[in-house]
């Protein structure tokens, strides 16, 4: 077994060293059967209460101390056990929040009639106050007067004195848009006020729950105009950050009041939750230094014999890889010679709890989900899909080289069950090591940076094959003007009937999505479009339903598709892109992930019109440019590519347009949240 420790950690240390996100950001289907075999909840119910228990308990930003849970209903149907994990082993403060917040639950059961919203928010912020200030993220105030300030309402206020400035008769016509920001920008000074003078307890839980509940009306109410006002105003004498995280920060804050108040329904609704148990699980991860000498040889010829099932590709390839196997190799040599007592490697808190029920197999009604306050790692996705037995939400894709599973001496696994791990370790093993032979991970995936807390309906696009490509209109329908390009992206596979929006009278009638009519709308002169090709233009257009950006050169925009906006138009003086929010989806590799037609996808994409230093450092393979200069021809895009560092490029002559996605969300309802933060 030793071997099999060891071949994991070089395994684990030379694939980072090629592509630390080996995959893309990924949703995981729930299983399509559900027998519930006497359980009192669906599998959905499970899902959706171990993700608001998940998102209320969370209350820290540190690795070690991110969390794993899950529920399992106990025979006598009128109890369950709240299973929980960390990282670094440390659930005093998580059993805590657990035991307070189960308390309430239990009273709501009892007694469903009366409202204790307030008092499990209570319970939440006072246990996760620092939370929720962070994300407010306080720094030293600029203004007379003020201690600190919150850079989240800063922003706030910031796009909404921008946009005014560029739409005067925003402020009557979003008139309680203002008034809610203005009050949240007075909470947030009263809460720090308090903070600044210690009054801790009742008064500054009293603010912040104050807080969380006008941001919720805010983005309640006010999400698609806050997405495309922050997105269209610049950075306004702050950081860039602050920018790219408001979306995120206000999202999470104002999801708090929902989810208790969801939790609480399911504690009415379920007996389940007459009699609520907390269980702290911690498994320690195999010490390497308990490997031997005579193991290492081994290792090191399963490497040579990697390099050699490589011989055909390229010698960048192979000098990469044998890179890549000589650092993995040091790396795990120093886990080999000291014993692991500084707690730098670790079983991620999902794998302790899916240990855990190995070693108690005998459960009636086992969990059958595992939520983290983060999306699961790519090993720990990988490992649970392959061990068969829990569903878990999501991937983030990123690989983390301190990663171990437990000792299987300490778990004291029956035999059979022995027998099965090792098999299944086995096996992850040798996928491990396909993926490190593979050409497909020759070039690192630009990637966001995982979320640290998220919410289960938090969707991004599966890493699957796509389909999608760029043809030509026909040549009845090309432009008359031989120096002017109209280019639009069409996709061959429509979408599944059981994810698609409710089909037109058109679209019954042919079969099919109706095609875009791209010159039957007319192509705007060049004296009829905008002069100023600025962000400001969305802000004046943000009911339009077919806006239209001037690019200017060297400069990009940014657009947010969503339900209402679906469909842009991007011009240069001899390129002219029209694209909808299902193209963009499609050339994201997003998919619709719900039946539920209220569900879409908002993708912010940024379009450029690339100065011709810009283009000419270009060096993009065939696949990730159009060439509108060339006679017409299929051309199928590559998977992600809006994802990609360079986009999808559309040049003629010296001008070249870039396409690429920066943000997306999901949305269904009033649930609204962040894909990452």
């Amino acid at each position: 077994m030793e071997v099999t420790y060891l071949r994991l950690a070089e395994n684990i240390a030379v694939l980072r060293r090629i592509c630390d996100k080996p995959i893309a950001p990924t949703r995981n289907d729930l299983i399509t059967t559900d027998n519930r075999k006497g359980r009192a909840l669906s599998l959905q119910d499970e899902v959706d209460i171990v993700n608001d228990i998940s998102y209320l308990v969370s209350h820290s930003y540190q690795p070690g101390q991110v969390m794993a849970m899950c529920v399992e209903e106990l025979s006598d149907e009128h109890s369950m056990i709240v299973s929980v994990a960390t990282n670094d082993g440390s659930t005093s403060h998580l059993e805590g929040s657990l035991r307070g917040m189960a308390d309430i639950l239990q009273q709501q059961n009892l007694d469903a009639r009366t409202n204790r919203s307030d008092a499990l928010l209570n319970q939440v912020i006072l246990r996760s106050e620092g939370r929720l200030s962070r994300r407010l993220d306080y720094v030293p105030s600029s203004g007379p007067g003020k201690i600190r300030e919150s850079t989240t309402v800063l922003r706030l206020n910031a796009i909404l004195d921008y946009a005014t400035k560029a739409d005067p008769e925003l402020k009557q016509s979003q008139s309680e848009l203002f008034i809610l920001a203005k009050e949240m920008s007075r909470l947030a000074q009263v809460y720090i006020g308090l903070a600044h003078k210690k009054k801790a307890g009742s008064s500054s839980i009293e603010a912040l729950l104050a807080i969380v509940k006008v941001t919720s009306k805010l983005w309640g109410h006010y999400s698609n105009t806050l997405l495309q006002l922050n997105t269209s105003a610049p950075n306004l004498n702050m950081k860039s950050e602050t920018k790219e995280k408001f979306p995120s920060r206000i999202r999470h804050l104002g999801h708090y009041v929902h989810t208790a108040i969801r939790l609480l329904e399911f504690a009415s609704k379920f007996n389940v939750f007459r009699s609520i148990h907390i269980r702290a699980v911690h498994v320690k991860p195999y010490d390497l230094s308990t490997a031997t000498i005579r193991d290492q040889p081994e290792c090191q010829q399963r490497f040579l014999c990697l390099e050699s099932q490589n011989a055909g590709k390229t010698n960048e390839w192979q000098l990469k890889l044998t890179h890549a196997a000589i650092k993995g190799q040091e790396q795990v040599r120093k886990y080999t010679t000291q014993p692991q007592t500084q707690g730098s490697i670790r079983v991620h808190a999902e794998i302790q709890i899916l240990c855990f029920y190995e070693q108690h197999p005998n459960a009636r009604f086992p969990p059958r989900v595992l939520k983290s306050s983060k999306h699961a790692c790519f090993l720990c996705d990988s490992f649970i899909k392959m061990h068969g037995k829990f569903h878990i939400p999501k991937t983030h894709g990123k690989l983390y080289e301190l990663w171990m599973l437990p000792d299987l001496c300490d778990l004291d696994l029956g035999e059979k069950l022995k027998n099965n791990f090792i098999q299944v370790m086995k096996r992850f093993n040798e996928v491990l090591e396909e993926m490190i032979s593979s050409s497909d991970l020759r070039v690192k995936q630009s990637l966001p940076e995982p979320d640290e807390s998220c919410i289960l309906s938090l969707v991004l696009s599966p890493h699957v094959a796509s389909n999608t490509t760029i043809r030509p209109l026909s040549e009845s329908k090309l432009p008359a003007d031989p120096d002017t390009s109209f280019c639009t992206p069409i996709v061959d596979n429509p979408i599944s009937s059981k994810l698609a929006p409710n089909p037109t009278r058109a679209e019954e009638l042919n079969g099919r999505p109706e095609p875009l009519t791209l010159i039957a709308e007319g192509i705007p002169s060049i004296s009829e479009l905008p002069r100023n090709g600025n962000e400001t233009v969305q802000v004046t257009n943000v009911t339009s339903p077919r806006p239209t950006l001037v690019l200017q050169q060297g400069k990009p925009s940014t657009y947010v598709f969503d339900k209402t906006e679906t469909i842009a138009r991007f011009h240069t003086p001899k390129i002219h892109v029209e694209l909808s929010n299902e193209e963009a989806r499609r050339l994201a590799n997003i998919n619709p992930l719900s039946k539920d037609e209220n569900m879409f996808v908002a993708i912010t994409v940024e379009v450029s019109w690339l100065g011709s230093d810009e283009s000419n450092e270009m060096t993009t393979p065939k696949d990730h440019s159009i060439n509108l200069e060339s006679r017409w021809t299929e051309l199928t895009a590559i998977d992600g590519i809006l994802f990609t560092d360079e986009g999808l490029l559309m040049r003629k002559g010296v001008d070249v347009v870039r396409i690429r996605a920066l943000h997306v969300d999901s949305r269904q309802g009033e649930r609204r949240d962040s894909l990452y933060d």
